[in-house]
């Protein structure tokens, strides 16, 4: 019996190093580089088991059991917090146990790129922010936001401005949507803008309209003035704009190669079928091509077509239209050709 004791007792010792050394050695124990801090995110309502799991596939853990272990052992496994943590790899289970249950302080960087409707920015944020998508498209039509932010419009569409955001992880759907609104909101305390909207009698709502046209229109920064110039143009004789982004914006699927059919849908935003500007913005565009649309450049283009390098052939006259368009069909046959060569080599 004192033999039995014995064995036992040194197997519980033995039992109790590994132990040890699993809790209190690094997590690092699979030859992931610590030579820069690593993150890790927890997301919300992830249970200890979950973040075992991501732990020891990112690389961060070995055990998955023993980290589990530490958490229920140490009562923090029902005080972890969602939050982008930084892993300097020097901790060990109860470190990272511990860290988990302190909450994140780092910052994500969101960019969100020019043009944009709102559903494709909510797919970003979540993806990257962890936000409820359905949740942020609520805030769009939110009657008290949009007289909060003194818009007498039924949608935030447009009013959105896409640049580079830094968010707290765990921040709310509606502190988000709030920060981009409030962004939009601040360019038009310009003075000039301002002066500009009373000397052509626009509203910030048809000149958003338009900068979102030009905004699916434009490759190149400086043809921004002179896209919104030409269809300043179509708008001023009652001309159909005839914008492609437009037709975008309707289809459930887009962006897409667009189809004639596509040019039949029936809607106001169709500016194949309609004339002047479409009921509202069709994205959320940036201050560049708020810009343009507020200041079009100067010109008596009414057509253009793409140059085939990412820029557009402008013209004055459907006769120059026409030759512009053919010369661009041309190359465009030319390339195919290239590429079907290539392709059979």
């Amino acid at each position: 019996m004192k033999k039995f004791f014995l064995s036992a007792f040194f197997l519980l010792l033995i039992l109790g190093g590994i132990a040890g050394y699993f809790l209190f050695s690094g997590w690092n124990l699979t030859g992931k580089s610590t030579e820069s801090p690593q993150y890790f995110k927890v997301l919300k309502g992830s249970s200890v088991r979950q973040i075992a799991s991501d732990l020891s596939s990112d690389g961060f853990i070995r055990s998955r059991l023993m980290f589990i272990a530490a958490a229920k052992v140490s009562g923090l496994d029902r005080k972890i917090k969602a939050g982008f943590y930084e892993i300097s790899g020097q901790e060990n289970l109860w470190e990272l146990v511990s860290k988990f249950s302190q909450g994140s302080y780092i910052g994500i960087s969101v960019t969100i790129p020019e043009g944009l409707p709102a559903r494709r920015i909510a797919g970003i944020l979540s993806a990257k922010l962890d936000i409820d998508s359905a949740r942020f498209m609520s805030f769009m039509t939110d009657s008290t936001l949009l007289k909060r932010f003194g818009i007498n419009q039924k949608s935030f569409e447009g009013y959105l401005l896409p640049e580079t955001y830094e968010f707290q992880f765990g921040v709310s759907a509606k502190e988000v949507f709030v920060k981009l609104a409030e962004s939009s909101k601040k360019l038009w305390d310009n003075l000039i803008w301002q002066d500009e909207l009373k000397n052509r009698k626009l509203s910030i709502h048809t000149v958003l309209t338009m900068a979102s046209i030009v905004e699916g229109e434009a490759r190149l920064d400086n043809e921004r003035p002179v896209i919104a110039g030409l269809y300043w143009n179509r708008v001023k004789i009652g001309m159909r704009l005839q914008a492609d982004p437009t037709i975008q914006f309707l289809l459930p699927n887009g962006p897409r190669r667009l189809l004639f059919r596509d040019l039949e849908i029936n809607s106001p935003y169709n500016t194949y079928l309609n004339a002047g500007l479409p009921p509202g913005p069709i994205g959320n565009p940036g201050a560049k091509s708020i810009e343009a649309a507020l200041f079009p450049a100067e010109n008596k283009f009414l057509y253009m077509v793409a140059d085939g390098n990412g820029g557009h052939v402008f013209s004055k006259t459907l006769q120059e239209h026409n030759v512009a368009v053919a010369r661009y069909n041309q190359m465009m046959q030319v390339r195919r050709s290239e590429l079907r060569k290539k392709k059979g080599n």
